[in-house]
């Protein structure tokens, strides 16, 4: 089984460098995805040796943080989905058990399925030894969110492969993944596996960057019901 996986930091080398190791150790291949002035993450890359995509294409076209357009410009320029089993999204805030890869093997996974985890939230200053998912509140999630994704490489829910794996259209880091996790919109088509990983910080605070809680706030409050994001739409930023 080979698993590749994916994460985007951006001002969250801090954060990203607590569980970096699990990762790594856990992964076939893993890429992280960055601004090219992020030169803290850059440099956390290059000590742990670990390949760094670098993009600017988060704030095109006026975007605040289009997270999705980062990710996809970056799977399509290394030919992430290719030679891989299965693939992973992960956030850079996530910190998952040591045995987390044992845990995925241990299960038969079936073609055609979105895999997630469950989380629970502690301060971002919580240092690895004491990230225990027992210490926290759990997150309440009705589908895989994008803080843990795993799918077969060639799922055919999936795009072409020559096409974005994400919507490239929010101003923001949310949205793209919920949508893309409703493309397995049967309820068996989502499985949750028994991980249970540590968040650290509180959710939904940087869509907009890391710092932007209270701007984040306005802007959501703008919503009128869950369906009611036009507003948070740009012109989605060519990939060449």
């Amino acid at each position: 089984m080979n698993i590749r996986g994916i994460t985007v930091s951006v001002n969250y080398s801090d954060l990203l460098s607590v569980g970096l190791d699990r990762w790594d150790a856990g992964l076939d291949d893993i890429l992280v995805v960055t601004s090219t002035s992020d030169y803290r993450t850059i440099k956390l890359c290059t000590e742990e040796h670990v390949p760094c995509f670098q993009t600017d294409i988060f704030y095109a076209n006026g975007a605040k943080f289009n997270k999705g357009a980062g990710l996809s410009e970056a799977i399509l320029k290394t030919g992430w989905r290719t030679g891989a089993d299965w693939l992973l999204v992960f956030d850079a805030d996530i910190v998952p058990p040591e045995n987390w890869r044992q845990i995925v093997e241990s299960k038969s996974l079936t073609p055609g399925t979105l895999y997630g985890a469950w989380r629970y939230e502690l301060p971002e200053n919580t240092p690895l030894d004491q990230c225990n998912p027992a210490k926290g509140p759990k997150i309440h999630q009705s589908w895989v969110i994008g803080f843990f994704s795993l799918f077969q490489a060639s799922d055919w829910h999936l795009p072409p492969i020559d096409q974005p794996l994400f919507e490239t259209y929010w101003t923001h880091a949310g949205n793209f993944d919920t949508s893309f996790s409703w493309k397995w919109a049967r309820p068996a088509e989502q499985r949750f596996l028994d991980l249970h990983m540590v968040h650290l910080g509180v959710q939904r605070q940087n869509w907009l960057g890391r710092g932007t809680g209270a701007e984040l706030s306005r802007m959501l409050g703008q919503r009128q019901h869950f369906y009611d994001v036009d507003r948070e739409r740009i012109v989605p930023p060519e990939i060449k």
